[in-house]
Order: C-alpha cells, then sequence, then structure tokens
C-alpha cells in the first residue's frame, strides 16, 4: 500500500473540527477524494477539511465551499505563529483568501483564542419563504434552510429530505437548520456536494450568519448569540449601511492536535 506522510492540525471553532492540509501537496481535484477519507471514524475524524497556504493566508475547502468556522480557525493557525514572533501582541488582524467568498475576508483573534471573521455584504441577505415555517437564506460558497421549530425526531433523514428537494444546483454546499428563536439554539446539518456528505454539525458559522439575517428581517435585530450543539456559542454582531451589510462572527477556537497523517 502507497501511503505518504503528510502534516496536518485539527483545530475546533466552537465545536465544528476541522482538518487542515497544505494546498501544496494535494492538487484540487484530490481534495473531495482526500477529505472524504479522513473525515471518516477510522481515520482522523472531523467534520471537514480545509486546504491551506500560510504563505498566501489561503484556503480552499474541501468541496470549495465557504465556511466561516474553518476561516476562524486558519486565522487562530495564522495567529499562533504572530503571537509567537510577537510577544505581549494584543490581537491578530488580517484579510484571507477563503474559497466560496467573494472578496478576501477579514479575521481578528485575541491571544485567548476569540477569533472573528467579517463578511461583508453588497447587500442584506434575504430570506426567502419556501413554506410557512421554513426559509432560504443564501450566503456566496453555501446556502441555507431554516426550519422555526422543534427539532423532529429523525433530524437528519429531514434534512437530507428537505435539502434533496430545495437545494439549488448552484449550491456548492447547502445546509438545514432548525432554530429555536426563543431559546436562540440552532441545531445545523450541512451537505457538501463535491463530497456528497452530510453531517450533523456541532457548530455552523455561516448557518448562525443565515439565523441572524432571518431574525433582522423578522425584528430588525442587531445581534444575536446562538447556543450550538457543541454547547458553546456564536456571537454575530451585525451592521448595515446603504453600501453594505457587514455580519462578524466570533467564538473560541481550540487547537485539538497537529503532527502528520498517512493518505
Amino acid at each position: 500500500m502507497d501511503l505518504r506522510k503528510h502534516y496536518f492540525c485539527k483545530l475546533s471553532p466552537s465545536g465544528n473540527t476541522t482538518v487542515f492540509l497544505d494546498a501544496g501537496e494535494f492538487p484540487a481535484e484530490r481534495h473531495a477524494e482526500t477529505a472524504a477519507a479522513l473525515m471518516g471514524p477510522l481515520h482522523l475524524g472531523a467534520e471537514q477539511v480545509g486546504f491551506i497556504s500560510r504563505e498566501k493566508k489561503a484556503l480552499r475547502m474541501m468541496g470549495g465551499e465557504f465556511c466561516v468556522n474553518a476561516t476562524r480557525a486558519f486565522a487562530c493557525l495564522l495567529a499562533r505563529d504572530h503571537f509567537k514572533e510577537h510577544p505581549g501582541a494584543a490581537d491578530y488582524s488580517d484579510s484571507l483568501s477563503v474559497s466560496g467568498a467573494e472578496e478576501a475576508v477579514r479575521v481578528s483573534v485575541l491571544p485567548n483564542g476569540y477569533s472573528e471573521a467579517m463578511l461583508a455584504f453588497t447587500e442584506m441577505p434575504a430570506p426567502a419563504i419556501i413554506v410557512p415555517g421554513i426559509s432560504r437564506v443564501s450566503l456566496p460558497g453555501i446556502s441555507h434552510m431554516i426550519v422555526t421549530g422543534p427539532l423532529p425526531a429523525d433530524p437528519l433523514a429531514e434534512a437530507e429530505a428537505l435539502i434533496k428537494r430545495h437545494a439549488d444546483a448552484s449550491d456548492g454546499a447547502c445546509g438545514c437548520i432548525w432554530l429555536d428563536a426563543d431559546g436562540m439554539s440552532m441545531h445545523p446539518y450541512v451537505w457538501v456536494r463535491a463530497t456528497d456528505t452530510l453531517c450533523a454539525e456541532t457548530a455552523c458559522g455561516s448557518g448562525a450568519v443565515a439565523c441572524a439575517a432571518l431574525l433582522h428581517a423578522v425584528s430588525g435585530a442587531g445581534s444575536a448569540s446562538f447556543l450550538q450543539p457543541s454547547g458553546e456559542r456564536l456571537d454575530i454582531a451585525l451592521s448595515v449601511s446603504p453600501q453594505k451589510a457587514q455580519f462578524t462572527v466570533g467564538g473560541f477556537v481550540r487547537f485539538i492536535a497537529e503532527g502528520f497523517v498517512y493518505i
């Protein structure tokens, strides 16, 4: 068996476990199959995989989709290097190139691991009602269907059915989220087209943005803090002007492991 040794690191952005590999070692056409193998419980196990270039400050997700949590995790990886080189620095701020994003994503990381990503849109993402109780919010690189109501008995099967029924052909990834607007909690399920994987995610940054957009459309809310299945929270702050709408997504990122993996 011809296995090769590759550096990896695994982080937990608010629970959404993410493995990073060196983009220079894997051509884009191998991203989906490599990610699918690594995510399995008999391998490293993770909810998602990203391919990074520290030099270029660039992240490409396994299916070319956009992921807020992976962006925040990558920012923490770069911040760790920054804090080592600049002892006593108050924070790390930068702009990163991320798959699925229309422009560079600004990030900010504190020494305690609290990481924020700032997403700017030329106009406010507008929820579209599919049926009463289910809305669709389209974001660059991913769309989400938000179901307001209790979690069903078999949410994974229900999410799969809803995504098959309503995912757009242009969606690189599509999520289905059960939102408890009173308890400010959410349960996200995300399907990625390239890997054809549907995961019950322990946290979802773009899903939190979609839920915040829905609450803003309903009540004008300018901020929100959503409890994730991991037990951690994702904080959303919204700023709206005639020129743009900006969502700041914040939460803690933990380093889990790094070393070498055989693929």
